[in-house]
């Protein structure tokens, strides 16, 4: 693991949260025992061995803008041979009176140290741990980020209420209600919504209030919530320049995919604000010239304006085949000095991709980050991006 020195490449750390250890619970802790009343902390951060982490892989993120993200992942395998990660093993550091700590909701996270430098690329909660007492004893491990717990908290069905809302009101009630930090969300949608009766999942009821924006909801590499509406997502952070040239200053790719930008026309917008309410947008240069694509759409805004402003953006950037890179992929070799942009870059941030094609055609994509996958072996760290249009 010498390519991980923090100069060639970040040091790797794995980082559990064992805050709410030595906290008296009831039904948990002895009677006469070391837990104290009191409330936890919930953030007390223990780093792993480095010579435990054997393999990890990240994927966060969706592979197409018009899709819903789904739950980050993290897999991690840990080395074994001591028995400290097998929930059964009464003399384990992660044992608090007799229970493992290894167990569904244990805190993580994934902190790369570079130049002296902390970058977390992962936070989330553990879903399932599962030993291999094998003669090379392992465990394996899957956490999700906090897509996953939004999904797991569902609000029960109410009267009618909070017409007028903007978007990020609304969800910023309904993190609330399910007792997310106020503290962890970047939220900055402005548009009003019809009133709701939520009897939904939280992350339903987040997502369809985006849907207001036409943006995007995700949870960020440090575990925050995040809603991008769409005139802000074509003006966040340009992160780092791809390019097959080895230009200085830019990070080598070794491959990449170039679809048709038809395959994504849309040009006739159908949108339904509530029952018998519906807007209706026709990109007529479009279809004279392509055709007919149509796409239906239910969008609880309030007001008739924003209405026919969304279905206009949604007939409209789509409206033509624009060239695109969708997914890219470089190894880690050579960053150099590179490496905190890559480390700080995250889903709805903007690269630049330099592509030569054949004869003398250059190309630079714009680009916004729809996936960011990390994958670690012994002596690299392999990166795949999924992208879409920056226009």
């Amino acid at each position: 693991m010498s390519y991980f020195n923090g100069t060639d490449a970040p040091i790797v750390n794995v980082d559990f949260d064992l805050g709410n250890t030595g906290i008296f619970v009831l039904g948990v802790s002895l009677l006469g025992g070391t837990d104290v009343l009191g409330v936890g902390s919930g953030i007390n951060w223990s780093t792993l061995p480095q010579s435990d982490l054997r393999e990890m892989s990240i994927r966060r993120g969706r592979t197409q803008e018009n899709q819903l993200n789904q739950p980050g992942t993290l897999t991690l395998i840990l080395d074994n041979m001591s028995g400290n990660y097998d929930p059964n093993n009464s003399s384990s550091p992660y044992q608090w009176d007799g229970y493992s700590i290894i167990m569904a909701g244990l805190g993580v996270r994934v902190r790369l140290t570079y130049g002296g430098t902390d970058y977390i690329i992962f936070r989330g909660y553990l879903e399932t741990a599962i030993p291999s007492p094998t003669l090379d004893p392992t465990v394996t491990m899957t956490f999700t980020d906090a897509m996953a717990w939004l999904g797991r908290h569902s609000l029960a069905t109410i009267t009618s209420a909070y017409s007028g809302d903007t978007s990020s009101a609304r969800i910023g009630r309904i993190l609330d209600a399910i007792g997310w930090p106020s503290a962890m969300r970047s939220l900055a949608g402005s548009r009003q919504m019809q009133p709701t009766t939520y009897g939904d999942t939280a992350l339903n009821l987040c997502e369809l209030a985006t849907t207001c924006e036409f943006g995007r909801f995700h949870a960020d590499r440090q575990g925050n919530i995040v809603q991008i509406p769409y005139e802000n997502l074509f003006t966040t952070t340009l992160r780092f320049t791809l390019s097959d040239t080895r230009n200085t200053g830019t990070i080598e790719y070794d491959a990449l995919t170039t679809p048709d930008g038809g395959l994504y026309l849309v040009n006739d917008v159908t949108l339904t604000q509530y029952t018998g309410h519906t807007q209706y947008y026709n990109n007529t240069a479009s279809v004279i010239r392509f055709g007919l694509y149509h796409k239906d759409v239910t969008v609880p805004l309030l007001n008739d304006s924003d209405a026919v402003t969304m279905a206009q953006i949604m007939g409209t950037r789509y409206a033509l085949p624009k060239p695109r890179v969708n997914h890219i992929e470089f190894d880690s070799y050579g960053i150099g000095t590179l490496w905190p942009n890559v480390l700080q870059a995250d889903l709805g941030d903007r690269i630049n991709v330099e592509r030569t094609t054949l004869g003398t055609g250059s190309s630079t994509y714009n680009a916004c980050i729809e996936s960011l996958n990390w994958d670690f072996s012994s002596d690299n760290i392999r990166v795949t991006i999924d992208l879409s249009p920056a226009s």
